[in-house]
């Protein structure tokens, strides 16, 4: 069973899981985790709040605390970072890695975020720099990616294989 809960952790020195053993580790089993709300300062489309992993939700609101107080970034002058976030596309889902069948996606732990996913499709090669006119999609230099990357995520973007550039995860290896 699935649980929320709203409460101050102050967990902000989890170690970041490299591949399975460690995700289980520290994670637990996927899917049967107990979940915390990340509250957003400023809604992202229609959504306010997420859902992730309860060890993991401080390190989250961090991020996102600080994507919203980013005022205006160094790379596009006059647009604030969190002007740059256009969707919340998830966090939480038990399923399967996309393509795969028998290994969990890190969302199934509430370990990963997708942003972006209309500007930053599953299996694209993201952009070598970041490009004020198309503030949305991600590059390794752009100010959403250094945010999370900064607090201990893997983007997606810079996976050795199938790219996922709208992907954010708490966990590397895997």
């Amino acid at each position: 069973m699935i649980q929320v809960v709203q409460q101050d952790i102050k967990n902000v020195s989890l170690p970041v899981p490299n591949g399975l053993d460690e995700i289980v580790n520290v994670f637990g089993s996927p899917c049967g985790v107990q979940l915390a709300a990340v509250i957003f300062k400023q809604p992202i489309g229609a959504i306010h709040a997420t859902r992730c992993h309860v060890k993991l939700r401080d390190i989250a609101q961090s991020v996102f605390d600080e994507i919203a107080a980013t005022g205006s970034n160094p790379l596009a002058t006059s647009v604030s970072s969190w002007n740059l976030l256009d969707e919340y596309d998830g966090c939480f889902c038990c399923r399967a890695i996309r393509g795969q069948t028998r290994h969990y996606s890190t969302h199934s732990w509430g370990i990963a975020f997708d942003l972006n996913a209309a500007h930053n499709p599953l299996a694209s090669i993201p952009p070598a720099s970041f490009d004020a006119t198309h503030p949305f999609v991600f590059t390794s230099d752009h100010p959403i990616v250094k945010i999370f990357k900064k607090h201990g995520f893997t983007w997606g973007g810079e996976f050795q294989h199938r790219k996922d550039p709208m992907h954010f995860q708490y966990s590397t290896g895997y």
